[in-house]
């Protein structure tokens, strides 16, 4: 056979092949697709993300509601929230960078936050300073020493959790809470996509299971069961307990979420009060490649209110978040402060009355 036959059959055979890879894309049920982004999603290392929507909260009671808190839910009510932000996820290099943008019924505010390993700086009006948080202020804060490279330890552990994450979710993944709503029609950059958009509806009993078995996982990594023991052999006369029992305890509450006449503990009491009913709303934009252009979130959870009887605070998200540059961010620029503009957290706790 001529070699140019030989050139012909061969991309004739790719372009089948790819045809017939395109087709399965096109031909995937929405379960098959989430399985696929939530396997892709743990090697996810950066991206880039800008949010907008709203954040409503109110407050329900059938007996009547003090006006000074009506008053202050006012506020809260249909805040607007813009946001911009860049993420490396690199146990070696874990960054961030986020300008949020409030809007509580015409009195608007900026917030800035960054990352850069073990140090986070964030900028609130309020301050008018930069608040400066890094592993050596807890540890002189609180007297309490940590190991070397901590927090790197700690962020080499995220992709563990996160496959452990997808993979209890995909357990209570159906084709009833996962399908196919109507596409979207994108347009950036004068440039129109439509996408497909797969809809995941999270009631209170898969939110509650998911939470359990995530940190149930949590709890028995070798890994992180080690991290804790490292900090203990460095303070020794700060904890005293028995961590392995102390472990076996907080796992037997948390099982207890999935029959919660079982929760005995004050504080996961409340949050299973905070959680029975939350529902959550997500809507996927894929591309036909199935990468995620677009995200929505709905958001709601009612919230008892403490001291006052029958009373609930409802709050509901709806955000939209577009994404972009998978992968593709190798260094976030994060701004130099002069130490005249910045407020140590001590001194911060210092405002408030100290710990």
């Amino acid at each position: 056979m001529k070699k140019q036959s030989m050139a012909a059959l061969a991309i004739l055979l790719i372009t089948c092949l790819i045809g017939l890879g395109v087709t399965q894309l096109f031909d995937m049920s929405a379960y098959e697709r989430i399985s696929k982004l939530l396997s892709a999603s743990t090697s996810l290392e950066s991206y880039h993300a800008e949010v907008e929507g709203h954040v409503d909260m109110s407050i329900r009671s059938e007996e009547e509601i003090p006006e000074f808190l009506e008053s202050v839910f006012k506020m809260y009510s249909n805040m607007q929230v813009e946001l911009v932000s860049d993420v490396i996820m690199k146990p070696e290099n874990y960054q961030m960078a986020l300008t949020e943008t409030l809007d509580m019924n015409g009195m608007s505010f900026e917030i800035e936050a960054y990352l850069e390993n073990d140090t986070m700086i964030i900028k609130y009006p309020i301050f008018g300073k930069y608040i400066h948080i890094a592993a050596s202020d807890l540890e002189t804060l609180f007297d309490f020493k940590l190991p070397d490279h901590f927090m790197q330890d700690v962020y080499s552990l995220m992709p563990e959790f996160q496959q452990e994450a997808a993979a209890s979710l995909m357990t209570y993944f159906t084709d009833e809470n996962v399908k196919y709503v109507d596409d979207y029609t994108m347009v950036a950059d004068g440039y129109a996509q439509t996408l497909k958009v797969i809809e995941i509806d999270m009631d209170m009993n898969t939110l509650i299971n998911v939470y359990v078995d995530v940190l149930m996982k949590m709890l028995d990594n070798e890994k992180a069961h080690d991290l804790v023991l490292s900090v203990i052999e460095l303070n020794p006369d700060k904890i005293t307990v028995d961590i392995d029992e102390e472990i076996e305890s907080i796992k037997a509450e948390i099982e207890a979420f999935k029959s919660p006449e079982k929760l005995s503990e004050p504080e996961f009491v409340e949050v299973y009060e905070m959680l029975k009913d939350t529902h959550l709303t997500y809507q996927i934009g894929v591309s036909n490649l199935n990468i995620p252009k677009r995200l929505w979130v709905n958001f709601n959870m009612s919230v008892p209110v403490e001291e006052m009887e029958d009373a609930y605070m409802d709050i509901n998200y709806a955000l939209t978040y577009t994404l972009s540059q998978f992968n593709q961010i190798d260094s976030i620029n994060i701004p130099s402060i002069e130490d005249e503009d910045v407020l140590p957290l001590s001194e911060l706790i210092e405002k408030f009355g100290g710990l």
